[in-house]
C-alpha cells in the first residue's frame, strides 16, 4: 500500500478497511501446550489493535431459526458458560468444561451419520434447481 500511498505504512492495515466476524467465545486461536488463559489473551480482543476498532454486535442469532427460541438460547448459554457441568468426581479443566446435553437434542444413528447430516440439509441433491440460493439457502457450518 505505501508504494502508491506512503503515509500508508504507517497506518492500521496499511489504512485498508478489514472487516473481522464471529463469536470470539467460540473462534479463538490455538496456542500449543497453552493455558486456557495463554489462549484468551492471544485472542483478538486482547491485542493492542482492539482499541482502535469500531465494534458492531450484532443483535439477532441468524444460526437458527427465530421459531427456536429455547434452542437459540440454550446456544447462548452455552457460549456464556451459563449450563450447569457434569458432575465429576475429577478435579481437573477437563471434567469442568463437559456440560449437561438435554437428550431431545440427540440423535443416534447407526448409519453412515455424514449421509445423515447431508441428506437433512440438502434432501435430494437431484432436485435442487442449480441455481446460487439454492445452496446458500441450505449451507452446513461448521467450526
Amino acid at each position: 500500500m505505501s508504494m502508491k500511498n506512503p503515509p500508508a505504512k504507517d497506518q492500521t492495515f496499511g489504512g485498508k478497511t478489514v472487516l473481522l466476524g464471529g463469536d470470539f467465545r467460540q473462534i479463538l486461536p490455538v496456542i500449543p501446550q497453552g493455558s486456557r488463559a495463554d489462549t484468551v489473551l492471544a485472542s483478538i480482543s486482547h491485542s493492542y489493535l482492539w482499541n482502535i476498532c469500531h465494534k458492531f454486535a450484532l443483535k439477532v442469532n441468524m444460526q437458527v431459526n427465530q421459531d427456536e427460541k429455547e434452542f437459540s438460547e440454550w446456544l447462548l448459554k452455552v457460549g456464556e458458560g451459563r449450563l450447569e457441568s457434569v458432575e465429576e468426581d475429577e478435579d481437573d479443566d477437563y471434567h469442568e468444561q463437559l456440560i449437561i446435553l438435554d437428550n431431545s437434542l440427540v440423535q443416534e444413528s447407526k448409519d453412515d451419520s455424514l449421509k445423515q447430516v447431508v441428506d437433512a440439509a440438502y434432501g435430494d441433491v437431484n432436485k435442487i434447481k442449480a441455481s446460487q440460493s439454492s445452496y446458500t439457502d441450505r449451507t452446513i457450518l461448521t467450526p
